[in-house]
């Protein structure tokens, strides 16, 4: 926590001879110090989650927890600091558990034109339509498909930069260092990560992007290798996505192929109220591994905060895999 407190503190000193405007607004948080081209905001996050899974006692956990400094720098410069970290806090069977606090997120971002941006840092990797969505509070499920869980780390150290082609396309690309930052996700520990994202948008939200990748493997040396297509398409006040990711894992002359995709159909039904589909699966060695069907309500009085309800049933089920049907309720709210 020390190193937490210090940035923090930094942060506000720095910005203490700045213009005063304190306000608070709920998603954006609390507005510490602000002028023409600085400002320093402190704001945060939080997910609760009880859920109900097929033959195991009810889990009540805080998913997702953080706490963020962001703000501008300059006209051109901006930052993010964030602290925090996945099911810190959890209860299972009259027992409880909790992880520690650990930086999430820490980066500056330079634009260096109207048409091109520099990041560095400690950041999402900037890959899909889920992962960019980090915050719970801002995403329409519960429950994170396949596709964006079991193919790459979700956050990176390193250096990333973004820019456009045209008026309606662009690109997204990133080096990841060596070293380990995705700590609470340690399921995929990558060096020498590199990939990227092209993508056309149209309409309001409309967006088609085309996403590539590689990365070693921090505990063998086998290499991996992805690609695939990812699409959001408005229809009306309603919302489809879609995303699949193909990947080709070698090691000592041998290869394997997993993929996995889903498609999500979000349907307004009334004013502020949603219901959620989404049917995802994911193949492993040419057969099938595991598939779901997802089927939920969310109710949103405003963008920053979410009350969610959410079944899901697996037909498809390998020996090996745990995951088993069930219910979750949520609450999660940007603050």
């Amino acid at each position: 926590m020390k190193p937490l407190l210090l940035i923090f503190s930094f942060f506000i000193l720095l910005f203490s001879n700045s213009h005063q405007d304190n306000s608070y607004e709920l998603g954006r948080g609390y507005t510490i110090t602000a002028s023409d081209e600085q400002s320093l905001h402190i704001a945060g996050h939080i997910s609760t989650v009880l859920s109900f899974t097929e033959n195991e006692p009810q889990k009540l956990s805080s998913e997702s927890l953080g706490l963020m400094l962001y703000g501008d720098l300059s006209s051109s410069t901006c930052y993010l600091i964030e602290y925090g970290g996945d099911d810190l806090l959890v209860t299972q069977d009259d027992k409880h558990s909790s992880k520690k606090v650990i930086r999430n997120r820490l980066y500056i971002e330079q634009e260096l034109g109207e048409e091109i941006s520099l990041k560095i840092g400690q950041f999402l990797t900037p890959i899909g339509i889920w992962n960019p969505t980090y915050i719970s509070a801002l995403r329409s499920s519960i429950n994170t498909p396949f596709v964006a869980d079991d193919f790459f780390p979700k956050i990176i150290t390193g250096l990333g930069i973004s820019g456009k082609m045209g008026e309606s396309s662009g690109y997204s690309l990133f080096y990841h260092t060596d070293k380990e930052t995705d700590q609470n996700k340690a399921h995929i520990r990558a060096r020498d990560f590199m990939g990227g994202e092209l993508f056309y948008e149209f309409g309001l939200k409309g967006r088609i992007a085309l996403p590539f990748g590689k990365y070693k493997s921090f505990s063998s040396k086998d290499e991996s290798l992805f690609s695939g297509v990812n699409v959001l398409l408005p229809i009306g006040v309603d919302e489809l996505s879609f995303e699949y990711l193909y990947m080709d894992k070698v090691w000592k002359e041998r290869s394997w192929i997993v993929q996995a995709g889903y498609v999500q159909y979000l349907k307004k039904v009334a004013k502020n109220h949603f219901i959620n589909m989404r049917a995802g699966i994911k193949h492993h060695l040419h057969k099938f591994q595991d598939d779901n069907v997802v089927m939920g309500y969310m109710f949103r009085p405003k963008r920053s905060s979410a009350l969610k309800l959410e079944l899901r049933h697996h037909s498809l089920r390998a020996k090996t895999d745990e995951k088993s049907n069930d219910f979750s309720l949520s609450y999660s709210v940007l603050f």
